[in-house]
C-alpha cells in the first residue's frame, strides 16, 4: 500500500511539472519575458479566508492565493495603498498620473484601461467597487489600518459574483489588542506631506478604533497635485455569549489633478510636462459609508453573519478628450485625411451622485468530524446614480492656451439604477487527511433601469442579466512533515462580468472638428458623436482552468526554501473593450488568457528573505479582425525581485526591483512601449515606540513609460515617476 501511495505521489508531481514546463515552453523565457508574483514567504499553516469564504489553511485551499501582513507591508517603500499595489502578488499596475495616485490594475491579463476594474475589492467584507463603473478609489484605503491583504487570483464568480472575473482583493483591518495612539508624519519630494492619527481603546465588552489621515503632494508632473483626507473607525461590542456587533465607517475626501497623456515625441525631462489641453482635468471625490454586522455563534461549528451597508458618494470629474480633425470628402462625407493643424479638444465636466445599500446573510456549518464544511448565503445590493455632464470647453491648441474661457452647457442628464441579488453555496469535503474537494455554485440576477432626461427625454430602458457560475477544485497534500510540506491543486470554473452602468448608459457625447473638402478651400464643421455607452453590450463570460502547487523545504534549522507556482488558461467570450477610434464600448468576440505565475523565496531565521518571482501573461484575441494579436495594455511579463529584512526592533527594510516587458498599445500590435526596470528602497529603524524610515523610489531616476494608447496613428503615453525621496516618523504614545 505504501508503494502504491508513493507511486501515485510521484505520478502527480511528474504531471504537475510536465504542465508547468509546457507553460514555460509556450511562452519562451528571455530578459523581455520576466515578472512578478510576490515577496511574501509561504507559510502553509497560514489561515486564509478569501479562497472559500471560511477559514482554511493555505496548504488546503485549492486556489492560487497569496497574502501579505502588516510587518511585511511596513518594510516596503510605499506610503499609500495605491503605491503598495505594485508589490502585491499577481498584479501588474501602471499609473496614469506619474505620481502613483491613479493606478490601472491588471490581473491575469484583465484590465479596464482605467475605465473599469476586473477585481472585486473588499474592506472587512464591504465591497469598495463603485456602482457606476466598478472602479476603486485606491487612495481611499487607509494603508496604516491594514493588518493583512489576501489576493485570490483567477475567476471567482462562484463565490463573489459580478466582476470577480480577474480575482478578489480582501483587505482586513487591524484588531485592537491594547489602548494605543499612533502619530505619523512624512515629508518628501514634490512637497509631499502626510500626517496621520490612529487610536484604539479596549472596552469591557469590546473595543473601538478611530483614524484620520491627510496627505498632499504637488506631484511629479505638472498639473498632478493631489490631496486626500481619510477618516473613520470601528466599534465592536459583544452583546452576549453568542452575538457580536461590529459597526465600521470608512470615509474620504479626495482631490486629484490629471496631467493627461503626452505625445511620444517628448523626451526626458519633458516627461514632467502636462499638455495645455488637460489644464483643467481633475477629480473631486467625496464618499461616506457605514457598515453594521452581527455575528451569531450557535456553537463552535455553526455561525450566522448578517451585514447591512450604506454608502453615498458625490463626484465631480473634468476630463478632456482629444482627436485629430478629419478631412471629409464632399458630398460622400468619407474621411480622406487629417487636416494639418493641432488636435481638437473637448473638455467635459461630469457630476455624479450615487447611493448604494447592501444586505448579506451568510450561514457557516462544519461537521462534527471536520470533514465537511459549508458556507451558504444571500447577497442583495441596490445602487442608484444621478448623472449630469456639461460641456466645459472645446477648441484647438491655441485656444486652450491663450483663450481658455470655461463655460457650462448641459450635454446629458440621466438617472440609472442597478439591483443585484444572488444565492450561493460552497463546500469542502475531505476524503482523507491528504485529499479533498471544494465545490461551489452561485446564481446571480441583475436588473438595470435607465431614464434619460437630456438629450433623450422620457426614454426608459430596462435590462436583465442572470448568470450561473460553478467551480470545483481538488487539493492533494504531497507532504506534511517538519522538513517538507506541500500541496498540489487543480480547479475549473466559470465567471462573469456584467457591463457597468457607465458602459451601458453614459450619454455624454464628444464634439469632433471636421473639415469638408470643397476643392480650393475647407469648411470646418463641429459634429456631436454618438454617446460612449452601448446599451446592447453583452456580459463577459469566462471558463477558467488552473493548476498549481505550494512547496516548503527546510534546508537547515534556520534556512527554508518556499516555492509556489500556478498555471492558468482562461477563455473569454464578449470581453468588453473601449474603441478609441469610435469612442464607444464594444464586445470583443472572444479572447484567451494563458499565464504562468511562479516564485521562490529563501527565508533565513524568519527575518531575511531573498526572493525572485515571475509572472507571464499571454492575453490574445481569439476571433475577429485581430485574431492572434495580443490585447493592448497587457505586458507579456513583469517581475519582482529583491531582499526584505524584518525585525521587531533595530534596522530593517527592503530593496525591490520591479521590471516590465514591452507592452503593445494598440490592437494592431504595431506600437509598443519599451521594457523597463526600476529599483525601490526602504530603510527603517525601530525603537520601542518610535520608527524612522527613508524611502527612495526609482533610485536611478529611470526614464520609462508606464502606459499609453494609440489614436489615429499617434502614440500618446503616460510617463512614470522619476526619483522620489521620502522620510517618515511614526510614534506610539
Amino acid at each position: 500500500m505504501k508503494s502504491v501511495k508513493k507511486h501515485s505521489l510521484r505520478t502527480l508531481i511528474s504531471l504537475l511539472f510536465t504542465v508547468v514546463f509546457s507553460f514555460i515552453n509556450s511562452f519562451g523565457f528571455s530578459q523581455d519575458n520576466i515578472p512578478l508574483d510576490t515577496l511574501k514567504q509561504v507559510n502553509l499553516d497560514e489561515v486564509v479566508i478569501t479562497a472559500n469564504m471560511f477559514e482554511n489553511s493555505l496548504i488546503n485551499c485549492g486556489s492560487a492565493i497569496s497574502s501579505i501582513n502588516y510587518n511585511e507591508i511596513s518594510t516596503l517603500p510605499a506610503n499609500s495603498f495605491s503605491g503598495l499595489l505594485r508589490y502585491l502578488p499577481g498584479l501588474f499596475v501602471s499609473y496614469s498620473d506619474g505620481s502613483n495616485n491613479m493606478p490601472i490594475v491588471n490581473v491575469r491579463g484583465f484590465h479596464g484601461g482605467g475605465e473599469s476594474e476586473y477585481l472585486v475589492v473588499l474592506l472587512d467584507g464591504l465591497q469598495l467597487n463603485d456602482i457606476e463603473n466598478g472602479k476603486v478609489n485606491w487612495n481611499a484605503i487607509p494603508l496604516d489600518l491594514i493588518s493583512k491583504i489576501e489576493i485570490l487570483r483567477g475567476g471567482s464568480s462562484a463565490l463573489y459574483g459580478d466582476a470577480a472575473i480577474g480575482g478578489v482583493l480582501n483587505l482586513i483591518t487591524k484588531q485592537p489588542l491594547k489602548n494605543r495612539t499612533n502619530l505619523q508624519f512624512e515629508y518628501g519630494s514634490f512637497q509631499t506631506l502626510k500626517t496621520g492619527l490612529y487610536h484604539t481603546n479596549l472596552l469591557k465588552k469590546g473595543n473601538f478604533s478611530i483614524y484620520a489621515n491627510y496627505d498632499k503632494s504637488n506631484g511629479y508632473r505638472q498639473h498632478s497635485n493631489s490631496s486626500n483626507f481619510q477618516f473613520g473607525g470601528k466599534f465592536e461590542l459583544k452583546l452576549n455569549r453568542s452575538n457580536q456587533l461590529t459597526i465600521s465607517s470608512n470615509n474620504y475626501n479626495t482631490e486629484l489633478n490629471q496631467p493627461g497623456p503626452i505625445n511620444d515625441d517628448f523626451h526626458y525631462p519633458d516627461y514632467q510636462q502636462s499638455d495645455p489641453y488637460f489644464k483643467s482635468d481633475m477629480i473631486k471625490n467625496y464618499s461616506y459609508n457605514i457598515n453594521a454586522q452581527i455575528k451569531s455563534v450557535f456553537s463552535d461549528r455553526r455561525d450566522l453573519t448578517t451585514s447591512l451597508s450604506y454608502n453615498i458618494k458625490s463626484k465631480e470629474e473634468i476630463r478632456t478628450y482629444v482627436q485629430p480633425p478629419l478631412i471629409l470628402e464632399f458630398p460622400t462625407f468619407q474621411p480622406i485625411g487629417i487636416y494639418d493643424t493641432t488636435l481638437y479638444g473637448n473638455s467635459k465636466n461630469r457630476l455624479i451622485n450615487t447611493s448604494q445599500s447592501g444586505l448579506k446573510i451568510h450561514y457557516h456549518d462544519q461537521s462534527i468530524n471536520g470533514r465537511f464544511e459549508t458556507i451558504a448565503g444571500l447577497d442583495l445590493d441596490h445602487g442608484s446614480c444621478k448623472n449630469k455632464v456639461y460641456d466645459v470647453f472645446k477648441g484647438f491648441d491655441y485656444t486652450f492656451q491663450e483663450q481658455y474661457r470655461p463655460y457650462d452647457s448641459l450635454d446629458s442628464k440621466e438617472n440609472v439604477s442597478r439591483l443585484k441579488a444572488a444565492l450561493f453555496i460552497n463546500s469542502e469535503m475531505k476524503f482523507s487527511s491528504f485529499f479533498s474537494m471544494i465545490a461551489g455554485i452561485r446564481y446571480d440576477v441583475l436588473k438595470d433601469d435607465f431614464k434619460g432626461e437630456f438629450p433623450v427625454k422620457d426614454t426608459t430602458n430596462k435590462k436583465y442579466y442572470q448568470s450561473i457560475n460553478p467551480k470545483i477544485a481538488f487539493n492533494y497534500i504531497t507532504g506534511n512533515k517538519d522538513s517538507y510540506r506541500g500541496s498540489v491543486f487543480v480547479n475549473i470554473g466559470s465567471s462573469f462580468k456584467a457591463p457597468t452602468l457607465d458602459q451601458r448608459t453614459d450619454q455624454k457625447r464628444i464634439n469632433y472638428a471636421m473639415f469638408l473638402d470643397f476643392g480650393p478651400f475647407y469648411n470646418m464643421i463641429i459634429i456631436n458623436s454618438d454617446p460612449f455607452s452601448n446599451p446592447e453590450l453583452e456580459p463577459q463570460k469566462s471558463l477558467n482552468f488552473e493548476i498549481g502547487t505550494y512547496q516548503t523545504i527546510e534546508l537547515s534549522n534556520k534556512l527554508t526554501a518556499n516555492i509556489n507556482f500556478s498555471g492558468y488558461q482562461t477563455y473569454i467570450e464578449n470581453e468588453i473593450d473601449f474603441d478609441l477610434a469610435e469612442f464607444k464600448y464594444r464586445n470583443i468576440q472572444s479572447s484567451s488568457h494563458l499565464g504562468f505565475e511562479a516564485g521562490i523565496a529563501m527565508v533565513y531565521d524568519n527575518k531575511l528573505t531573498v526572493f525572485s518571482n515571475i509572472n507571464l501573461m499571454h492575453a490574445k484575441f481569439s476571433s475577429g479582425d485581430y485574431n492572434g494579436n495580443f490585447l493592448k495594455g497587457v505586458p507579456k511579463s513583469n517581475y519582482n525581485a529583491g531582499i526584505q529584512f524584518i525585525k521587531e526592533t533595530g534596522l530593517g527594510g527592503s530593496i525591490v526591483f520591479n521590471g516590465v516587458s514591452s507592452t503593445y498599445l494598440d490592437d494592431e500590435n504595431i506600437f509598443k512601449s519599451d521594457p523597463y526596470t526600476t529599483m525601490n528602497v526602504r530603510l527603517s529603524y525601530k525603537f520601542t515606540k518610535i520608527k524612522l524610515y527613508l524611502d527612495i523610489e526609482n533610485l536611478f531616476d529611470k526614464e520609462f513609460i508606464s502606459t499609453g494608447y494609440v489614436q489615429y496613428g499617434s502614440k500618446l503615453v503616460y510617463p512614470g515617476m522619476g526619483r522620489f525621496i521620502r522620510g517618515g516618523l511614526s510614534i506610539d504614545i
